[in-house]
């Protein structure tokens, strides 16, 4: 059975007017009891699971190990990621975060664009 985009659907994959993918959504530790009617729940969690264990799929991911010093950047609504377990006494994993918005992204990009094509200085 097929979902249709309603309020009772969570938005997991958001398409643009276009059809075209433009957002993935999924934690599974955090979703919310949904609004379904009887008919959708089975159906529902039957497809979500399944994503999740494709989602799980060695030929689905790609593992980078970061040495000291490295960082990863990525685009949060595109890629879905995740991190693996980590233990050590002598090695303590330090994790940082920074959260771009997109419109702030595009504006200070077009800003400097615009200054180095006039030559205008820093």
């Amino acid at each position: 059975m097929p979902f249709r985009v309603g309020a009772s659907i969570p938005l997991l994959i958001e398409l643009s007017c276009t059809g075209a993918v433009t957002a993935v959504h999924y934690n599974s530790r955090s979703i919310a009891p949904l609004r379904l009617a009887a008919g959708e729940c089975q159906p529902f969690y039957a497809a979500y699971r399944h994503f999740g264990e494709l989602l799980r799929e060695p030929r689905f991911q790609l593992r980078i190990l970061l040495g000291n010093g490295e960082l990863v950047v990525f685009d949060n609504q595109r890629i879905l990621h995740g991190r693996t377990g980590f233990a050590s006494a002598r090695h303590p994993r330090h994790l940082r975060g920074c959260y771009l918005t997109r419109d702030s992204v595009y504006s200070q990009t077009a800003l400097l664009q615009r200054r180095v094509i006039s030559g205008e200085p820093r």
